[in-house]
């Protein structure tokens, strides 16, 4: 009997060994996965930009910026009732012509600045902009 289980002990240990290297590999995989941080304050500004980008946006074009929506009725009502505090300047290339277009609502103490890329529609298509969003981020 003792010779049939020394036969197979190289076989038990490779098992053994097998399985204690899948279980350091594992063990290995879930640290890293747990030193993994979502950052909320980069959520929270891409939500508060993302929505003041589909509010200033022409229906059903997500990104390409409608000009008469840029007064602060249309911003205010965006966020609701709550007075928060934002500035935002829509800055177009020279070649599609104009000065910035520029809205200021409530509070605007200790802002925190943020830019996006997006699109203005103009008589020779679509142009590219830069829009140059502040926001109090005490507020939201």
């Amino acid at each position: 009997m003792s010779g049939i289980i020394a036969s197979k002990t190289p076989y038990y240990l490779v098992y053994v060994l097998l399985f204690t290297v899948g279980l350091i590999y594992v063990s290995k995989f879930t640290q890293v996965e747990a030193q993994y941080v979502v950052k909320l304050d980069d959520l929270k500004e891409s939500v508060i930009v993302n929505r003041v980008v589909k509010c200033l946006s022409e229906e059903d074009k997500f990104g390409i910026m409608d000009e008469a929506k840029f007064d602060v009725a249309t911003l205010s009502g965006c966020f609701g009732d709550v007075e928060r505090g934002f500035r935002v300047k829509l800055v177009r290339k020279e070649a599609s012509g104009g000065t910035p277009l520029f809205v200021e609502v409530g509070n605007t103490d200790q802002l925190t600045k943020v830019k996006r890329y997006v699109l203005v529609e103009t008589n020779g298509g679509l142009r590219p902009a830069r829009l140059e969003m502040e926001y109090n981020k005490n507020e939201i």
